[in-house]
């Protein structure tokens, strides 16, 4: 039997009982599309078990990538010729402040340092680094493509399997073949920007600027519809795309900055102008999300006295003794 999961995220305990639930042997084969890490209880130990199970595959997915950037570095020895700022630079930071601080990486981070066993965590992060981006699979005549993401460009036909037969790519078209007998033609379906990054499960999109005549197709059409971006062979809806945006220009707080300044009130999400976007506030901080993954932030700044009236463009003080310790700010001084 084949088996097909995702997105397990350090639930390691609950996979063991899915596996007893299903009766998992080893002439089973099971296909994990990516996300086996941070968020859980044991991240570490739920990968170290599935490098040890041969008939447990796992795909990359978003969260295993982040991980490996960062760890990658942190286990590497500095070479002679560069500086820690040369190679801890500020993307490195930036990387790791997303994955640590909002993509629940934390837990994986301390399990990793936890196993005070450099072999073993150089054997993980060269297990995440081998990590395919898909896989192919044909059940009853029909050909499935599996991806955490839809970053599967790279088509490479060895990953297919045939008994008994050969393949031939030619002109964007799989040819399945017997001597030189063509028994089956199957068109590659691809989908490439050179403006959009197409990796992940949605577009980013800022000011309302998406143009769907960037998306680059093969064998395939671009459709732009309510937000969402529908990648079609014909009739066949094969991908869907949601485009994530955030409008500069009409929104009524200024968002080219790190902060917004909210004055005396209470942030208003009403004067941001987006698309397929939550708000989430968390200790004065403004985090603009998709899903469960985090845009961008914005330090809310805010201002507020219990003994002065703040209101307007002055300060109104009863008496001429003015202290400014009266007054609170947030994320500000």
């Amino acid at each position: 039997m084949i088996y097909v999961t995702s997105d397990l995220h350090g639930s390691f305990k609950e996979f063991k009982e899915l596996l007893k639930l299903i009766n998992f042997n080893d002439d089973d084969y099971m296909y994990i599309l990516g996300d086996v890490i941070d968020r859980g209880d044991e991240p570490i130990e739920l990968i170290r078990y599935i490098m040890n199970s041969p008939n447990i595959e796992l795909l990359m997915g978003n969260h295993e990538y982040m991980a490996m950037i960062i760890l990658k570095l942190l286990i590497r020895e500095i070479d002679n010729d560069k500086t820690v700022d040369e190679v801890l630079t500020p993307d490195f930071y930036e990387n790791y402040n997303i994955w640590v601080n909002y993509n629940g990486g934390i837990t994986t981070l301390k399990q990793f340092i936890d196993l005070d066993n450099r072999e073993l965590q150089r054997d993980i992060v060269d297990f995440l680094d081998s990590l395919p981006l898909y896989e192919t699979l044909e059940i009853n005549n029909q050909l499935y493509i599996m991806s955490h993401t839809f970053g599967y460009n790279n088509f490479n036909k060895d990953n297919i399997s045939i008994v008994n037969g050969s393949l031939e790519e030619k002109d964007n078209t799989l040819n399945i073949k017997y001597n030189d007998e063509v028994l089956d033609s199957k068109k590659i379906v691809k989908v490439t920007s050179d403006k959009y990054d197409l990796t992940k499960n949605y577009i980013y999109n800022v000011n309302n600027s998406f143009d769907v005549s960037d998306i680059k197709c093969i064998n395939c059409k671009a459709v732009y519809e309510n937000n969402k971006l529908t990648i079609k062979y014909n009739d066949d809806v094969v991908k869907e795309i949601d485009v994530v945006s955030i409008n500069f220009e009409s929104s009524e707080y200024d968002l080219s900055k790190d902060y917004i300044y909210i004055g005396t009130g209470s942030f208003d999400e009403s004067k941001i102008k987006s698309e397929n976007i939550t708000y989430e506030i968390e200790n004065n901080i403004l985090k603009l999300k998709y899903k469960d993954e985090l845009l961008k932030s914005y330090k809310l700044v805010s201002v507020s006295s219990d003994v002065y009236q703040i209101k307007g463009k002055y300060l109104y003080v009863f008496d001429s003794m003015f202290d400014k310790s009266n007054i609170k700010v947030t994320n500000g001084t």
